[in-house]
């Protein structure tokens, strides 16, 4: 199993299998070897596949957080997003302090346009982990562009950013986020300033940077679409083999 896992890692997808399967032959309810043939098949971008495997690890031993974090990572690229967000809740529930899953939630949420609820996950996160730099991120953004009124504090949101700013003033995402913080508490001209350089980026046909840059030179703070999206990012789980 360990060995078919380093071989899919090094991207020798065929010699991974015949471990793999190897594996099962020895022990066909070895619930790490069908995760690892899982994440074999999302290399191959067999997506049914992967999620096939995953249910059967999961079948076997529903306590395998790789393969429930890799089954919720297949589902919402697959479009169910509600399933994602009930396999990570499967997966707090065996560990309550599993930060991707804690994020993937919050991003979940604010995909779907639920901003209380991401915001609440966001702050749960941070209570674990007070130095991670997304999770100040993210929740700057929320809490600098979220629809509802009531959800926004621009105090915090800027003093979240200058946190993250002050550390990676380089990143694009970053950078976006100090802006929409900066906009949120009527710092237009700063915003702009910020916002400039990215535009360039996006090049003649625009993008959400120009998009943005163009609402703080309104001096209009930006303000995430009240509508549920399709599409979520979520961050996957590092892949570990089993033992």
């Amino acid at each position: 199993n360990n060995l078919g896992f380093t071989l899919m890692r090094l991207n020798q997808l065929d010699e991974a299998e015949q471990h793999l399967q190897k594996a099962l032959e020895i022990d066909p309810t070895f619930a790490p070897a069908l995760g690892n043939m899982a994440l074999v098949a999302e290399r191959r971008q067999q997506p049914e596949k992967a999620i096939e495997y995953f249910e059967k690890a999961l079948e076997l031993d529903p306590g395998l957080l790789s393969a429930r974090n890799g089954l919720a990572t297949q589902l919402v690229r697959s479009g169910d997003v509600i399933g994602a967000i009930q396999q990570w809740q499967e997966v707090l529930q065996i560990d309550p302090n599993e930060l991707a899953a804690i994020y993937n939630i919050a991003m979940a949420r604010a995909g779907r346009a639920e901003h209380a609820e991401a915001i609440e996950y966001l702050r749960r996160g941070l209570g674990i982990a007070p130095d991670s730099s997304r999770f100040v991120a993210a929740l700057a953004w929320e809490l600098a562009t979220a629809p509802d009124d009531e959800l926004r504090g621009g105090a915090e949101a800027m003093e979240l950013a200058r946190r993250v700013y002050s550390a990676y003033p380089n990143q694009p995402r970053i950078v976006d986020v100090m802006a929409a913080a900066l906009a949120e508490t009527g710092d237009f001209e700063n915003a702009v300033k910020l916002m400039e350089p990215l535009a360039k980026l996006s090049g003649a046909d625009g993008g959400p940077f120009a998009m943005r840059l163009k609402a703080y030179r309104r001096e209009t703070p930006w303000r995430q679409i009240a509508t549920p999206a399709v599409k979520v990012p979520v961050d996957s789980t590092a892949e570990e083999p089993g033992q």
